[in-house]
């Protein structure tokens, strides 16, 4: 791995685990990111991969806070039915793309979340034993 040195000057920053909070969507957040601290300055920095991480973990974070699948149940029902993005879209109703960002780290709608779930149901992978209270709003 490649130095980080600061701007500072003042020595190579260290790769840190901290622990952040954050709100989105109105939910509290809290995650654990990985970031480069300057030991002199204190400083923090990240690269584009560790940004897209901390994007994903508040995401999947939000929706199991709020009754939504995660991206990694989303794919792992998937692939344990044994279809493509592309079939899965079709039997929801959306495009390939949906389904891949939800896997991804975009979150649903919660109107999309429920069709998902009726959908896995069908085809046995998904056991719906309560469904998730929504507000009213969305």
């Amino acid at each position: 791995m490649k130095e980080k040195k600061c701007l500072c000057g003042k020595g190579c920053m260290d790769l840190k685990a901290v622990d952040e909070k954050t709100v989105y969507k109105g939910i509290d957040i809290d995650i654990q990111s990985e970031k480069y601290i300057c030991p002199g300055c204190g400083i923090e920095a990240g690269t584009i991969k560790q940004a897209a991480a901390i994007q994903i973990c508040i995401a999947d974070t939000y929706r199991t806070k709020v009754g939504l699948l995660t991206g990694p149940e989303i794919k792992q029902m998937r692939v344990s039915e044994g279809v493509t993005r592309e079939q899965l879209a079709s039997l929801v109703g959306v495009d390939e793309k949906d389904i891949k960002g939800w896997e991804t780290g975009k979150v649903q709608s919660r109107q999309q979340d429920k069709t998902l779930r009726m959908v896995l149901k069908e085809r046995g992978s998904y056991e719906v034993t309560q469904w998730p209270e929504f507000p009213e709003d969305d």
